[in-house]
């Protein structure tokens, strides 16, 4: 692979112009030379903004630029078949969660990416967090002993994405809460399990949002409310039994009754536990007054890791993420995030809603 690597980005919404452009743009080696956007005049702004030669509105010119990867960051329904053509034209491809809104598309992509010899990359950028990273290490390393449960959640106080837009219609979107929040906290909970054999499930969800713009998240607030389609959860609670009878407990909510957002995970092992407490995302609305790691044995040990929020925060992760893509196709390294683990995420949420249906 050549040392120069050649960057599209499709979608040219808040993700990637606050997170995406941004991060790859401060790598050495590498160059974005196109935008895409079905919004001529959003693409125009980019190209202004950060500086970027060409801007398209037909995805399609948009694949014949000289690129040599491209940033998925377009609405959820569009997923699948963009990363599908990028592939098939030779394309690198990082792409939001979720990959895809239905598993056979997963499917697909993964097939197309392997077919193609090209990098598919699902953005699960919370593994690059520092708190994540340890507390794999520390799960990995075997210190509380062999999981036999995660309880694991990420509450919000007034955190609806955008309300009235594609993220609360659930033909566009694919579903709220789950989709939008689950994949983040779902592929880790699975990235420790190491297993995804699925026995029983019980899931719950409900919609107790009408057309409250108070509710919308603050620093996602782009002036887009329209009185449109809200139809989607926001609020989902669920437990996941695995063949090897490792449970999930899983608790998402874009507007709970609480005092601050929050993302947790408790893990119970067969020697101990692991509380994790933090914050994903953008959201400056904290409960906790620190990250942190805390690890409980039962032979009497205790220990706490405190997190730096200057470097452990979502700027950074993104830092990680994109840096590591671009690794990936170079060639320097082997990818520990994978198609598959993509898939994984959108085949269980699928099967969660189904559940719900059923």
């Amino acid at each position: 692979m050549k040392d120069s690597i050649k960057i599209g980005i499709a979608g040219c919404g808040w993700i990637a112009q606050n997170a995406h452009i941004p991060a790859f743009q401060t790598i050495r080696g590498v160059e974005i030379i196109s935008v895409f956007d079905n919004d001529i005049q959003k693409t125009n702004n980019v190209t202004k903004k950060f500086n970027i030669k060409k801007a398209y509105d037909n995805y399609e010119d948009f694949l014949e630029s000289e690129i040599d990867a491209v940033v998925i960051s377009t609405p959820n329904y569009t997923h699948g078949d963009f990363s599908i053509k990028a592939l098939q034209k030779g394309k690198h491809v990082l792409c939001e969660k979720p990959i895809t809104i239905h598993s056979k598309d997963a499917a697909d992509i993964i097939r197309v990416a392997h077919e193609n010899k090209r990098v598919f990359m699902p953005g699960f950028v919370n593994r690059f967090r520092e708190d994540i990273k340890k507390m794999d290490e520390i799960i990995s390393k075997g210190e509380i002993g062999e999981i036999k449960k995660i309880k694991a959640g990420w509450i919000r106080k007034s955190g609806v994405p955008r309300p009235g837009t594609w993220f609360t219609n659930k033909e566009l979107s694919g579903g709220g809460v789950l989709i939008d929040l689950g994949p983040h906290i779902l592929d880790l909970c699975l990235m420790l399990l190491k297993e995804n054999r699925v026995k029983d499930i019980m899931f719950k969800a409900s919609r107790n949002y009408n057309s409250d713009k108070d509710k919308g998240a603050s620093w996602f607030d782009t002036g887009e409310f329209q009185n449109s389609v809200i139809d989607v959860e926001d609020t989902i609670i669920s437990n996941i039994i695995f063949e090897n009878d490792t449970v999930i407990e899983l608790n998402l909510c874009w507007m709970a009754p609480v005092k601050g957002d929050h993302t947790y995970f408790d893990v119970q092992g067969s020697k101990g536990t692991l509380k994790l407490k933090t914050l994903f995302g953008f959201s400056n609305d904290r409960l906790w007054d620190k990250d942190s790691i805390a690890v409980s044995k039962l032979d009497g040990f205790r220990n706490e890791v405190v997190f730096d929020r200057r470097t452990n925060n979502a700027l950074t992760a993104f830092d990680g993420l994109t840096r590591y893509f671009v690794s990936t196709i170079r060639g320097e390294m082997p990818s520990f995030l994978t198609p598959e683990d993509g898939y994984n995420t959108v085949n269980l949420i699928e099967r969660l809603y189904m559940t719900e249906n059923s």
